[in-house]
């Protein structure tokens, strides 16, 4: 293995730190950066969502607990909690839907669930933005 840095701003990077890293976890990272970009691209459900956000969450914990470099395990905790900020947003609304849930509580429903999407789409680009990263300093230099 070729012993290289990469210049990065004020940040060099190391690439022996991270050619060892489990090729499961590389199949991971671009496992989740294909479903981001289907969630991005289609028309998600608040499952969808919330079933990338559990993953977005896990692979984190996995990556802060298995890298070794810094630099990277900070860029791992960057990634956002997807639904953590539509959430907030959604819940600004909380008051209104409930003087209009009692008239139309199924519109409302959907309504709100459409918002925390299209919401959580922004958070997902920026999380695969950032495992996009990740998995080029982890990419074998050989």
């Amino acid at each position: 293995m070729k012993r290289s840095s990469i210049n990065m701003g004020p940040t060099a990077f190391n690439i022996n730190y991270f050619c060892s890293m489990n090729p499961s976890a590389r199949r991971q990272i671009k496992d989740i950066q294909l479903k981001a970009e289907r969630l991005m691209n289609g028309r998600p459900t608040i499952e969808d969502i919330e079933e990338f956000d559990q993953y977005n969450e896990e692979l984190k914990k996995y990556l802060i607990g298995n890298l070794t470099e810094p630099e990277l395990i900070d860029r791992v905790r960057q990634i956002p909690k997807i639904l953590e900020e539509s959430d907030g947003q959604v819940a600004t609304r909380g008051i209104l839907s409930v003087v209009i849930a009692l008239f139309a509580s199924g519109l409302v429903t959907y309504f709100q669930q459409r918002v925390r999407i299209e919401n959580s789409k922004n958070s997902i680009r920026e999380a695969s933005g950032a495992y996009a990263t990740i998995e080029f300093f982890t990419r074998n230099s050989d």
